[in-house]
């Protein structure tokens, strides 16, 4: 009887994943679980490996790495094979245990002794979703080397060497809903060194949204010039106690950059381009990010809670970056498990900045579930959505450049309550501080 429970289990924790993550005909899953064997075949919870290492070295284009719960004290992470436009490879951390049969838990990379935990080089179109990453000699996260076109999606990135997440000679590059803090250099870093193919342009289209980049030993967000990073969008981060500066934009990457909507306490460099008019300096007001225990990351990482201060949850005092970007949630492709309140309740109107804990999905995951595969079409869906973002977060930079002149001579949007409001409405609650 049991023999024949787990033989269901494992079945519906395939049609599980088959619905999150379609894939094509020829792809194949592996799964990874605490209780595996790396001589397993790997190819059911109950053949599953025992280390991520060995999953991700079989894994090709199109295929899918589902890994269950526990810490797994391994580093230096590279995947047997790189994605393709078409069919990405997919590292997908299984933090509720459903799709490996496991009690919940978080999924954590502990890299002790090793340089990073993943190292993709030379590896476009990996998505790396849900892990807990950390103890790094040197990075979290290194993508390097034309890996163009990677995800990393809903992780938390903690205490490593060094940055937490560097891109370098890697375009496209998309970094949603990640917590990077207690880093001891940055929290983010785009740059280049030239490839052979491609030796002036550095990390140019990287797209970072809804991150919280906080207490980071250098800058939270640094983009280089040498070669240049261009086209930047970074959009509805919060970025904060870093020691350094919070954007630190070069000259040479400024052409094409668009910010907007980010809570950047830290300031930027000498360069203004990186300031959107919608940007805010306040204070974000988390709940307890040293937890109970009063310790940053680290050892005591557990209790770190970067969740936001809401009335509607007994707070006395609402956080500026509640509803502060007019972007829905969903069109973010948040899952009805994103939060940034106590008590969990989803974020379903203007998103909140930031980081929000139990998301499991993206705009890119929400696209494959209607398209059921990675087709071209859903990379033109994709493109679409982000030249969206890009389009509202310009138009919004110069609604609020004359909103600011309306006010200053006494006129117009800022003093009409209905033309007030509709800008609110389009451009997010920052504005309404424009118009004060």
């Amino acid at each position: 009887m049991e023999r024949q429970l787990s033989l269901l289990r494992s079945l519906f924790a395939v049609v599980v994943l088959a619905a999150l993550y379609p894939v094509t005909a020829h792809a194949g899953t592996f799964y990874v679980r605490q209780t595996g064997d790396d001589t397993n075949s790997g190819a059911t919870p109950a053949s599953a490996f025992a280390t991520i290492g060995r999953g991700a070295s079989r894994a090709r284009g199109g295929d899918t790495v589902v890994v269950g719960p526990g810490i797994y004290h391994e580093g230096d992470i590279k995947t047997g094979g790189n994605g393709r436009r078409e069919e990405p490879l997919i590292l997908l951390a299984n933090p509720r245990g459903d799709l490996t049969g496991d009690a919940a838990g978080p999924v954590m990379i502990d890299a002790t002794g090793f340089d990073h935990a993943f190292d993709f080089s030379d590896r476009p179109w990996i998505i790396a979703n849900g892990f807990r990453l950390s103890n790094a000699e040197d990075t979290g996260v290194s993508i390097k080397n034309v890996s163009d076109s990677c995800m990393i999606t809903n992780c938390v990135i903690f205490s490593n060497g060094r940055d937490g997440v560097r891109v370098r000679d890697s375009v496209n590059v998309v970094l949603f809903n990640n917590l990077i803090y207690d880093n001891t250099r940055h929290g983010i870093e785009f740059d280049g060194e030239g490839t052979s193919l491609r030796p002036d342009i550095g990390s140019s289209g990287g797209i970072v949204i809804n991150n919280t980049v906080y207490a980071n030993g250098g800058d939270g967000i640094r983009i280089e010039q040498a070669p240049p990073s261009l086209d930047m969008l970074v959009i509805n981060n919060v970025i904060t106690e870093n020691s350094e500066t919070g954007i630190n934009l070069k000259e040479g990457s400024a052409a094409g950059f668009v910010g907007q909507w980010n809570l950047n306490t830290d300031g930027y460099n000498t360069s203004d381009v990186a300031r959107g008019r919608l940007d805010t300096a306040v204070a974000p007001l988390f709940i307890a990010p040293a937890g109970l225990d009063g310790h940053l990351g680290g050892a005591g990482f557990a209790d770190d809670d970067f969740r936001l201060r809401q009335l509607a949850t007994g707070q006395s005092v609402e956080s500026i970056a509640v509803d502060a970007s007019p972007l829905k949630a969903r069109k973010l492709g948040m899952a009805k498990t994103a939060s940034t309140r106590l008590d969990g309740v989803k974020d379903k109107r203007g998103v909140d900045l930031g980081f929000h804990a139990g998301n499991t999905s993206d705009f890119v995951v929400q696209l494959r579930k209607k398209k059921l595969n990675f087709t071209s079409n859903v990379q033109k869906s994709f493109d679409k959505r982000l030249r969206q973002f890009r389009s509202t977060a310009v138009k919004c930079e110069d609604l609020s450049t004359k909103a600011r002149e309306e006010r200053r001579i006494g006129k117009g949007s800022c003093v009409k309550t209905g033309r007030r409001n509709k800008l609110i409405k389009k451009c997010g609650n920052v504005i309404e501080d424009i118009c004060r």
